[in-house]
């Protein structure tokens, strides 16, 4: 590879990460007053999508450890947002759930987060930048290796 386009390559690695960086930062911020860290708010829009899970699948869909996402409910069944049962074919797995106050608290959080990281990105490109930038990004995630 030449070396103008290594430093290309590095160039847009940087720029991929500081981007991801800020972005995480805005969600962190629009979410402190919902009293939600960006993994509970992750974690609770993932239990909202489907009946229930185990820890083991939150976690894979987190990308979180099994120690932080046990953490994570933990502290969301504080809060009265998740419960868990007995998993009913193999009592060591205990199956998480979202209740009634999780899901408002998510409604609550996702318009919070939605004008916090939206129009950052809305006025930083157009509608055909954007769609470019999803289907470069979507590429780009589908060729882990």
């Amino acid at each position: 590879m030449k070396e103008r386009g290594m430093l290309e390559i590095f160039a847009l690695d940087e720029l991929l990460r500081n981007a991801a960086t800020a972005q995480r930062l805005r969600l962190e911020r629009a979410l402190r007053p919902c009293d939600l860290s960006p993994a509970q708010f992750e974690a609770l829009r993932h239990l909202n999508a489907r009946e229930s899970m185990s820890g083991a699948e939150l976690a894979r869909l987190s990308a979180l450890s099994p120690q932080t996402i046990g953490v994570v409910i933990e502290n969301l069944e504080k809060k009265s947002f998740v419960r868990r049962n007995a998993d009913a074919n193999n009592l060591r797995i205990r199956r998480i759930y979202i209740t009634d106050a999780g899901a408002l608290a998510l409604k609550t959080a996702l318009l919070c987060a939605a004008n916090a990281i939206g129009p950052p990105l809305l006025n930083a490109a157009g509608a055909e930048e954007a769609s470019a930038a999803v289907r470069f990004l979507t590429k780009l995630l589908a060729s882990k290796r």
